[in-house]
């Protein structure tokens, strides 16, 4: 259930706090008042994009904030735990839930789910077993074929179905482009071919090792350098360890005087022992230098010349290897390893097409074989949505109202199964679906668009919206903006009943323009303008018996409320509240 919604600096909305209860919540208010924007507000509680519009002029940033107690077992608090969110206790063995959006003037925007910072994905999978919106612009969306499919799958729960068959679907389809791929390569195996195997023979023939490249360069610096280091090395040599003025020498001459002293003072030995092993770490790296010079600048028979010209050679087989096939010689090698792969399909190219196109069978089998069961569920959806749709149309003042469900072909290429039989490939199934209504006795039933006016169309979204809210969850929301468009009279009565049935089931919020069906509240909140220091702001009231009444009277009689308008305002509660 929603708690309660706070909105701060949104459109016209300074501050406003609602508090909704159980039941049917109405909104009601003279036209401009604001209504549309707490629904707005609850929109982007849902997940809506936010329009930096929205944000009262003078203030750098909007809040919205609702609060939910769900029960623990509803699937908005698994989500919320799987999301790793926090799931508060609410005190009653329910579970709160706290949803915040900021919206700032400058275009950023932040969202909260108890405190913790989440993305608007998380927030959509949230709201989204939540809330069930319904706007005043909705009812166009009644005229469209594609959301009469949609409405259809929903009312007979085809969830899982559908997606098996988009799934079999995608499986197709990528079987078909692999297909694709497959024959246009054929059409240039021998040349694509005799490509690879001239690469792969040029890296085979090079045979580069990993991190070759770098060791070919030292030792081109090396061999470049070889007189230049020899000498070096040589003069090292003496300074070192090579007689009384080496560096091992001093250090042992010192040492020997330290000795000396030791006698005299014990505690200078550790100084005698730092000393050891200082001539030990200097004759050590003398040691390495005639090892490096051995090794690094042998003396063969091979002229230093001849050895940098084979290294150059070397570097650039190596190089141009680089350049061609990867950034070093491990990318060139796995460049070969695909190479020989590719190789080895396209000498098996006929095989391959033909594993190919048996995977592309066995997936349009199953394709057809789901779009098939989607098929029969549809059809069977229809069976039982139709007298539920008619009955919820009767209840509506639209006694003679008939409906159908009409099915179609889907657009699209036809896939065919092992057995011949063929259908529509699709990621929704083979047919389309359409209502079709007859509003009046006699007439044939006909799309939506050429049989019903404004008015009707309002009464066959929320007859609708009756039958797709028995199927669904209690705990789901339902908001009805302003679906009276249109209505009056006798009609005007039965959808507040017809409201007032739903709210059995769910809690339902609805902003309208009718006493008709605001007798029927709950809970009754009226909204307002009023200016104040120059500042347009919105005031939201909850109203008692007797300012219910008053606004009930304002809704039939206008400006000019008299007693009469009151009694009248007094008895349609009355009635509603029997019929209830």
């Amino acid at each position: 259930m929603l708690k309660s919604i706070r909105v701060l600096n949104l459109a016209v909305i300074q501050e406003a706090v609602v508090e909704f209860g159980p039941g049917l919540n109405l909104l009601t208010g003279e036209t401009g008042a604001g209504k549309s924007i707490l629904v707005d507000a609850l929109g982007l509680v849902g997940g809506d994009r936010a329009d930096t519009g929205l944000v009262r002029s003078g203030s750098d940033r909007g809040l919205v904030e609702a609060v939910f107690d769900l029960p623990p077992d509803d699937p908005a608090v698994e989500t919320l735990l799987d999301r790793g969110l926090a799931a508060a206790p609410a005190g009653n063995g329910d579970v709160e839930l706290i949803i915040r959006r900021e919206i700032k003037a400058t275009g950023s925007g932040r969202v909260f789910i108890n405190d913790s910072p989440c993305t608007l994905s998380t927030l959509r999978d949230v709201a989204g077993m939540l809330l069930d919106m319904h706007r005043q612009h909705d009812q166009q969306s009644l005229l469209s074929r594609e959301y009469h499919l949609r409405t259809l799958d929903r009312f007979g729960g085809h969830r899982s179905i559908l997606d098996r068959t988009a799934e079999a679907f995608r499986e197709v389809t990528a079987a078909v482009e692999r297909l694709a791929e497959l024959r246009e390569l054929a059409g240039h195996r021998r040349t694509r071919m005799e490509e690879l195997e001239t690469q792969i023979r040029e890296i085979e023939d090079a045979a580069p090792l990993p991190g070759e490249s770098n060791d070919v360069a030292a030792r081109r610096r090396i061999l470049k350098n070889r007189d230049l280091l020899h000498e070096q090395l040589l003069r090292l040599e003496p300074l070192l360890d090579d007689g009384e003025g080496s560096a091992a020498g001093c250090i042992s001459a010192a040492a020997s005087r330290v000795g000396l002293l030791a006698e005299l003072d014990d505690g200078l030995a550790p100084l005698l022992e730092q000393l050891e092993r200082a001539r030990i770490e200097v004759q050590d790296v003398a040691s390495s230098l005639q090892d490096y010079r051995g090794a690094a600048l042998p003396d063969s028979g091979e002229s230093p010349g001849a050895a940098l010209e084979k290294l150059e050679t070397r570097a650039a087989l190596l190089d141009q290897l680089l350049l061609r096939y990867g950034a070093d010689e491990t990318e060139v090698l796995a460049y070969r390893d695909r190479a020989s792969a590719e190789l080895a399909t396209l000498n098996d190219l006929d095989g391959e097409v033909r594993k190919v196109e048996e995977e592309r069978q066995a997936a349009a089998d199953r394709y057809l074989k789901r779009a098939v069961e989607l098929t029969s569920a549809r059809k069977r959806a229809a069976r039982r949505l139709t007298p539920a749709f008619r009955s919820g149309l009767r209840e509506l003042a639209m006694s003679h109202a008939a409906v159908e469900v009409r099915f179609q072909a889907a657009a699209g290429e036809m896939v065919r199964s092992s057995e011949g039989k063929e259908q529509v490939l699709s990621p929704r199934g083979g047919e389309r679906a359409e209502f079709l209504l007859g509003a009046n006795p006699g007439e044939p039933a006909v799309p939506l668009a050429k049989a019903a006016s404004g008015g009707e169309l309002s009464r066959v979204m929320l007859a609708l919206h009756g039958v797709l809210g028995k199927t669904g969850a209690a705990g789901r929301i339902l908001v009805f903006d302003e679906i009276d468009t249109g209505i009056g009279g006798e009609a005007a009565d039965r959808l507040g009943a017809r409201l007032k049935e739903l709210s059995r089931s769910h809690q339902v919020l609805c902003v309208t323009h009718l006493p008709q069906v605001a007798a029927y509240a709950d809970s009754h909140h009226s909204v307002a303008k009023a200016v104040a220091g120059g500042r347009t702001r919105v005031q939201v009231v909850a109203l008692d018996d007797e300012r219910r009444i008053g606004e009930l009277a304002r809704m039939l009689g206008g400006k000019r409320i008299t007693e009469a308008t009151r009694k009248n305002a007094a008895e349609m509660i009355q009635a509603a509240g029997r019929e209830a």
